[in-house]
């Protein structure tokens, strides 16, 4: 483990703080307590849900429900940041086998570039899957979760990675945690003032309807 670093060897731990690194500077946090409208999102498919175990702490949680095949995002804009290295996080639960995916992205304007890393958990009909968004904007698998559906239940999914190199640092989805800085984030030279977003992507299987909810959502400086 690296130095640092809180080890998830077992499933989410309710009386902890969910982290990729101690240290992280928080500047972004949602709870999710109250609806939160002034964020973008699909709608009529985002709501709050206050129901018991669709929340993982205090009385609210996000919730994306979804029609068979549908998919849906949660996006928060916020002003360009200062450092290389973030880190984002949430605590998603599937509250049945129907959903597909569950994925946190981001879009970095610097300026002169603009950089979109990604991170699922994603069911292929077969195994649970831990994908990155690639170079080339492509989901890119790179670890087996289990055989079969996304397990109901909290998990914990999470990213980091580095503006100043280019390449992602580190990708999580429970105890599976990868160094991966040999992989590139997607890039584009493109002109524009620096802006920082970050997006929840969920997404049911086309053969049936699917749920899922989702809490404790952050945006980290994570350079020490």
């Amino acid at each position: 483990m690296v130095k640092g670093e809180r080890d998830y060897s077992q499933r989410v731990i309710a009386t902890m703080r969910p982290s990729g690194i101690i240290g992280g500077r928080e500047i972004f946090f949602e709870d999710f307590e109250s609806l939160p409208e002034h964020y973008t999102h699909t709608p009529l498919l985002f709501s709050v849900t206050t129901t018991d175990k669709e929340v993982f702490t205090g009385d609210g949680a996000g919730k994306f429900t979804l029609a068979a095949g549908q998919d849906a995002y949660l996006q928060v804009n916020l002003p360009p940041a200062t450092p290389d290295v973030y880190g984002i996080e949430v605590l998603f639960r599937p509250l049945d086998y129907n959903l597909q995916y569950f994925a946190v992205a981001s879009t970095v304007y610097t300026g002169t570039k603009r950089y979109r890393p990604g991170v699922q958990a994603l069911y292929d009909g077969t195994n649970s899957l831990l994908q990155i968004v690639d170079s080339a904007y492509t989901a890119k698998t790179i670890a087996t979760l289990g055989t079969g559906a996304l397990e109901q239940g909290w998990h914990i999914l999470y990213m980091r990675f580095n503006m100043g190199t280019g390449f992602y640092e580190m990708a999580q989805c429970d105890s599976t945690r990868l160094n991966i800085a040999t992989e590139p984030l997607e890039s584009t030279d493109y002109l524009s003032s620096p802006y920082l977003n970050f997006q929840l992507f969920g997404k049911a299987l086309s053969s049936g309807a699917s749920s899922v909810s989702f809490d404790n959502l952050y945006l980290l400086f994570e350079e020490l």
